[in-house]
């Protein structure tokens, strides 16, 4: 029985690696864009990756976990509905040529 699942797991293994490699481009253009989109929208801010994907224990399906850092003094909420709505006017653009 141990022998077996011991097998079953390496098969998963090797075939979770291929797939995170050709879906690892993928990811990794998709954050690079979100990124250059919010610091266009809000200079000086930055973005970061934490869970699975930051620790490389994501699988194909895992979502991405980014967090936004703000710029330096701008801790009030209210300033950021402007760049917010750019954000997402940006990335429904983004989203909108995927399709074409």
């Amino acid at each position: 029985m141990y022998d077996k699942l011991h097998h079953e797991i390496l098969d998963f293994r090797k075939d979770t690696k291929a797939i995170m490699a050709e879906m690892g481009i993928i990811k990794t253009q998709i954050i690079d864009k979100l990124k250059e989109v919010i610091t266009l929208a809000i200079p000086e801010s930055s973005v970061d990756i934490y869970g699975s994907h930051a620790t490389q224990l994501s699988l194909h399906w895992s979502d991405i976990d980014l967090v936004l850092n703000p710029p330096n003094g701008s801790d009030n909420p209210d300033n950021w509905a402007s760049p917010l709505r750019t954000i997402f006017t940006a990335l429904s653009s983004e989203a909108n040529k995927c399709w074409v």
